[in-house]
């Protein structure tokens, strides 16, 4: 037990030394928290799903969806697909996850621009001194 709590507080203090790992160590935890989300809206989505009763009137979404395209264009049909695919349990999985993984993204960057400042050597501490 002992090893452990000094590889963690080894661990720790590299991350607390080092800006940039601390930075891929934010992202990796968003990216793998918001993967987890999304998992989890998927799978709850999923359940709450009913299956849907017999429609006597389902042709009637498809006439109206010729009567929009008539009106107003291609368009009209292809952004109703959109919004149809997003709001399935799929489509709201996927969107929580790229949403996480967008913001994940930013972490990675900022860690990558850290690192490119360093190697150039334009890194004045002004980073460091803002913290404090």
């Amino acid at each position: 037990m002992k090893a452990m709590r000094a590889a963690w507080r080894e661990r720790l203090a590299y991350l607390r030394a080092h800006p940039a790992a601390r930075m891929r160590a934010v992202g990796t935890l968003v990216l793998a928290g918001g993967l987890l989300v999304g998992l989890t809206v998927y799978l709850v989505a999923l359940s709450s799903v009913e299956p849907a009763p017999f429609d006597p009137f389902d042709g009637h979404s498809r006439s109206g969806d010729r009567q929009a395209q008539a009106l107003m264009g291609n368009w009209v049909t292809l952004t109703s697909g959109w919004s149809e695919a997003a709001t399935s349990p799929i489509g709201k999985g996927i969107g929580v996850a790229a949403f996480s993984a967008l913001f994940a993204a930013y972490f990675f960057r900022v860690a990558a621009v850290i690192d490119f400042e360093k190697a150039e050597g334009t890194d004045d501490g002004s980073r460091d001194r803002a913290s404090e």
